[in-house]
């Protein structure tokens, strides 16, 4: 892990919500060995989490929908609340 830069992929959302869901279900498929994989879960608002990973706080969904941020070298690319355009975006990592 420490030959290559890491990216981060964090999910934000509800996870009862379907599109969350479907959201996981497509980062856990994909091929990713230099991610790594957070989930903000806003249901369970984790204080542990908040105070190991603080930034993630400023990464939620937006406009409640399930959204996904992809970071890498301390940027971040535009977040992505749409499936197609997920899957689209893992393939180029």
């Amino acid at each position: 892990m420490g030959l290559y830069p890491t990216k981060e992929i964090v999910l934000a959302g509800d996870s009862r919500d379907t599109n969350m869901q479907k959201m996981l279900n497509i980062v856990h498929k994909s091929f990713l060995p230099e991610a790594v994989i957070i989930f903000n879960d806003v249901a369970e608002k984790d204080q542990d989490l908040f105070e190991l990973v603080p930034y993630i706080k400023e990464q939620g969904p937006i406009e409640g929908k399930a959204t996904v941020y992809i970071c890498q070298n301390y940027s971040c690319q535009a977040p992505i609340s749409d499936i197609k355009e997920l899957e689209k975006t893992l393939l180029t990592l």
